[in-house]
């Protein structure tokens, strides 16, 4: 998860400083090498979902992993909505930086998560709670 934050994390940050009119004055990147870097950033962005949905269902064991993902998709939506009142607040030359800010805030609370795997644990003592035999 960390490594793709760092991703998104370059990926934005060196988009948002070559945009012609950044403010690193004279500094500009080609069109070619900007729509590099913002696809580099949008495929570990991309990459995240599958994962944290993954990391949803271990922190949740032994809710199913519809609850945690569902809890995922509902929180993605309630962000979604928040970025539609803030984003035509926000000048769009901010862009850039909110898009890193973002993965910062990311890295922070996934930096803060205690690695623990109680799927494996269950599975590996051989325990089984989401099975409905009779």
């Amino acid at each position: 998860l960390l490594c793709t934050i760092f991703l998104q994390f370059v990926g934005f940050v060196l988009f948002a400083v070559l945009l012609p009119g950044s403010p690193p004055a004279g500094v500009s990147g080609s069109g070619l090498l900007l729509m590099l870097l913002i696809i580099i950033g949008s495929v570990a962005n991309g990459a995240m979902s599958p994962l944290v949905y993954e990391l949803g269902a271990e922190l949740s064991y032994p809710c199913s992993e519809g609850l945690s993902g569902g809890v995922f998709s509902w929180l993605l939506n309630v962000f979604q909505v928040v970025l539609l009142v803030v984003l035509p607040i926000v000048p769009a030359a901010w862009d850039g930086e909110l898009m890193a800010g973002t993965c910062l805030v990311g890295a922070g609370l996934v930096a803060v998560v205690q690695e623990r795997y109680g799927r494996q644990e269950a599975d590996r003592d051989g325990v089984a709670l989401d099975t409905k035999t009779p």
